[in-house]
């Protein structure tokens, strides 16, 4: 009976595990790209205290972090970067730190400002490392030994994609810890620039406020009800599909003003939606996204139709200001 207690333990159980999955997978394609150095860049003038405290603010809401102590002081400094991966380092910094403490544990998180650097600081007071664990702590599939309860999940490359990224931003990221027990703290120091000036103010036009019209088709489930939410939260009314065929048909239906696409979708790929969508004669915004962002990606999203192309994982604040700008 599907509306039975052990039908719903069971989905509840394969939800949990397919998110799961899928945060390894896309942790194995980013560390993929990124040492082969195919990992999407787009820098632009970034203040790293606001990007900790969005990341900061998603982790206290995971049910994983349970009933963990969490601080942050989050001092303003800019830096260039590619915001979405920075959001990345401090997400899989604080994952780290979630899996090596108790549930009652703390972590604490800072960001500094020196004359050269912007400094960030991740500690914890949980499991600690040995001399062997912090000289390898960033090695490729590496993990400390764990007891039999193996309570400590991970394939050991979210700090191998952490040290990668601040390499390819020009900085640095250092494991220390006072021994096992003893808790450990990962600094990273990127290279500081200076305020930038700040844009000059447009008044916002009455469209500006209208909300739009959006139909979402993401087939993981995750990312299309995380989505869905950021862009209810604004005014939008948000239609979704989770496969090929139904994107379509929600989008032939609703004509929105922006339609979301995934591109690796069951029943028809993003692209043939687009070339579809485009052949019908609707103008609706179109926007990819995809785990792919290297220009002949970016190039194959427009050849098909496509208005924008946004690499994997996207920074919902961009997105939100591509839908407003509809």
């Amino acid at each position: 009976d599907p509306a039975s207690q052990e039908w719903r333990f069971a989905r509840e159980i394969i939800g949990r595990q397919t998110t799961h999955l899928t945060r390894m997978v896309d942790d194995l394609l980013d560390v993929g790209r990124a040492v082969t150095g195919k990992l999407a860049m787009d820098r632009t003038p970034v203040d790293l205290g606001a990007a900790v405290d969005v990341s900061v603010s998603a982790v206290r809401t995971d049910r994983r972090f349970g009933d963990r102590r969490l601080e942050c002081r989050a001092t303003a400094v800019w830096i260039e970067a590619d915001r979405t991966r920075i959001e990345q380092v401090v997400a899989n910094l604080l994952n780290n730190a979630v899996q090596h403490t108790q549930a009652n544990g703390s972590i604490r998180v800072q960001v500094n400002a020196s004359d050269a650097h912007a400094e960030l600081i991740v500690s914890d007071n949980g499991d600690g490392m040995d001399t062997e664990t912090v000289a390898r702590a960033f090695e490729l599939f590496f993990q400390a030994e764990q007891g039999v309860d193996r309570r400590r999940a991970g394939l050991g490359i979210g700090l191998t994609l952490v040290r990668r990224i601040v390499e390819m931003h020009n900085g640095t990221v250092e494991a220390a810890s006072d021994g096992l027990e003893k808790g450990s703290t990962f600094t990273v120091r990127l290279p500081r620039i200076p305020v930038p000036p700040e844009k000059e103010k447009i008044p916002a036009s009455s469209r500006e406020h209208r909300g739009r019209t959006v139909v979402l088709v993401e087939d993981a489930m995750d990312s299309l009800l995380s989505l869905q939410q950021i862009l209810q939260s604004q005014g939008h009314a948000v239609h979704t599909a989770t496969d090929g065929v139904s994107g379509l048909s929600e989008i032939v239906r609703w004509k929105p003003d922006v339609a979301i696409v995934d591109i690796g979708l069951p029943g028809l790929t993003g692209y043939e939606i687009a070339e579809q969508v485009r052949a019908s004669g609707q103008s609706t915004y179109l926007v990819a996204l995809s785990g792919y962002g290297q220009d002949e990606d970016k190039v194959k999203a427009r050849r098909a139709g496509f208005d924008v192309h946004l690499t994997k994982p996207t920074d919902p604040a961009h997105l939100l200001e591509i839908v407003c700008g509809r």
